[in-house]
């Protein structure tokens, strides 16, 4: 479901006026008219029911209002029910510096898949350029994220943090470990099969959070292999083929979230 991410407050009336770029989403993409309705968040995260109140040329007038009945799904079966995650898995995405514009776009997937934090790093084969704090490139990815999340309706808040150096990314994965409310999984895409495990073994513990690294163009090297795996990485093989870096980050991320948030109907399927 599509939902809007508000950057300012409503007023004591509980209005606010858009323009500009979120007046033309709205009116122009979403063709909103007084009268309809529509999901918000407001910059804090909270969710919010939004009417639009009055419209011109260049403006939208809208206001909070109480969300409608919460009791239209209250008939879900107790079998659907129970195949309903009680919690989405916390995904960190750690991802080598690619070429060009590939980030932007591997930064778009991993909004719409709810990532809570990107990590770029320089592996060994990254040719990629720096995303320095505040400068026109970060500023840029956070309009990418705004945009995917309000396409997708996450309602994580993903964030891209500073690129790191190797040593940097593997001191940032200790830090998640440590500061994890339960386990937490780490694993790293690579071709070649450097031990016999598979996705669902890796997770089996039912992490609480899972950080997944995916190298750059040309992969990662053996000496980084073998750095990942004893920092407590799992290598996971992606069957036989060899995917670009931004197909091998969705991939990854697809199959992970599956997983994790299908545990208890494959434990069930076990039984």
């Amino acid at each position: 479901m599509k939902q809007f991410i508000f950057h300012q407050y409503p007023d004591e009336r509980g209005m606010i006026t858009l323009t500009g770029s979120d007046w033309r989403y709205l009116s122009r993409v979403r063709r909103l008219r007084p009268g309809d309705g529509f999901t918000a968040l407001l910059p804090d995260g909270r969710k919010v029911h939004i009417e639009v109140r009055e419209a011109d040329g260049r403006s939208l007038l809208v206001q909070c209002v109480p969300p409608p009945d919460s009791n239209a799904n209250a008939n879900i079966s107790a079998k659907a029910a129970a195949a309903v995650p009680a919690a989405a898995p916390v995904l960190y995405l750690f991802q080598a510096m690619p070429k060009g514009a590939k980030l932007d776009l591997i930064v778009r997937q991993a909004a719409e898949a709810c990532v809570t934090a990107i990590i770029p790093f320089y592996a060994a084969r990254s040719q990629g350029r720096a995303v320095e704090a505040g400068g026109f490139r970060a500023l840029r990815l956070q309009k990418i994220i705004r945009e995917a999340r309000q396409q997708s309706g996450s309602a994580v808040d993903t964030v891209v943090e500073s690129p790191l150096d190797f040593d940097g990314m593997l001191r940032r994965r200790q830090d998640i470990a440590a500061n994890t409310a339960g386990d937490s999984a780490a694993i790293f895409l690579h071709e070649l099969p450097l031990l016999q495990t598979s996705l669902h073994e890796a997770l089996a513990g039912n992490p609480a959070a899972c950080a997944i690294a995916v190298g750059p163009e040309g992969g990662f090297t053996e000496d980084e292999a073998r750095r990942f795996i004893d920092a407590g990485f799992t290598p996971i093989i992606v069957g036989n083929s060899i995917l670009r870096t931004e197909t091998a980050a969705l991939y990854a991320l697809a199959a992970v979230r599956t997983v994790l948030l299908e545990r208890q109907i494959w434990n069930l399927a076990k039984k």
